[in-house]
């Protein structure tokens, strides 16, 4: 299905004389046989309805689709699909790809170690789990630094893909029992790897005292160069 050549734009200047929301009691009940709305009523849906389809068609228009569901896509042909030119929002490069990962992350089988994994999520990679991941060591993709508060996913055969930009991170899943209130993901620009810190209570945390049996999970949306 094309993609509409117009869009309703309903009271662009949202003149309060002429929109009014009803109340959360009347968006509740509804409307009810033999009731009159007032015209501002009226006026509120189709300003709020126009205003969704503004917001989804800056998510829709930016964010390229998996290529017949296997290849990633350049973001040109991403665009040219949806009728647009150019590359990714936000990124001026032409022909990066947008990809998305989960990272899990549990003890491993010698003391103050940890094992990792990488599971392909879209567009990604998939990296098999690498056990007894040490302080100041690195395992196979993987790396962790000496203090263990550094966790980074090599660009290595095999690897994750060269990462260029960081999109979006968050903590999927967490069986430690501590309360986590921070997350940072960033390229490694030495090797265009993902560097993974965590914090609790404002203090960067060791892998290794809080990795158990169960895992933890992390998700990243990132954006390669190819």
């Amino acid at each position: 299905m094309a993609k509409p050549t117009s869009k309703p734009d309903w009271i662009p200047d949202d003149d309060p004389e002429k929109i009014e929301a009803p109340s959360g009691s009347k968006q509740n009940t509804g409307w009810l046989s033999g009731e009159k709305p007032p015209f501002q009523f009226f006026n509120w849906f189709w300003n709020l309805l126009s205003k969704w389809i503004a917001y989804l068609e800056t998510i829709t228009d930016c964010v390229p689709v998996a290529n017949g569901g296997t290849n990633a896509t350049t973001a040109a042909t991403a665009r040219s699909n949806l009728g647009l030119a150019g590359a990714l929002l936000g990124d001026t490069t032409d022909g990066r790809k947008l990809r998305k990962i989960r990272v899990r992350i549990r003890d491993g089988t010698n003391p103050n170690t940890i094992r990792a994994e990488v599971e392909n999520i879209w567009n990604g990679d998939t990296i098999a789990e690498v056990d007894n991941i040490s302080k100041g060591g690195s395992s196979g993709n993987f790396a962790l630094s000496v203090n263990g508060d550094q966790l980074t996913i090599n660009n290595a055969a095999g690897g994750v893909h060269t990462c260029v930009t960081i999109v979006s991170a968050w903590i999927e899943k967490d069986s430690s029992g501590l309360t986590f209130n921070g997350i940072q993901l960033t390229p490694d620009g030495s090797n265009g790897g993902i560097i993974i810190n965590v914090w609790n209570n404002n203090f960067i945390v060791d892998f290794t005292t809080i990795a158990s049996s169960e895992s933890m999970y992390f998700v990243t949306a990132y954006i390669s160069p190819n």
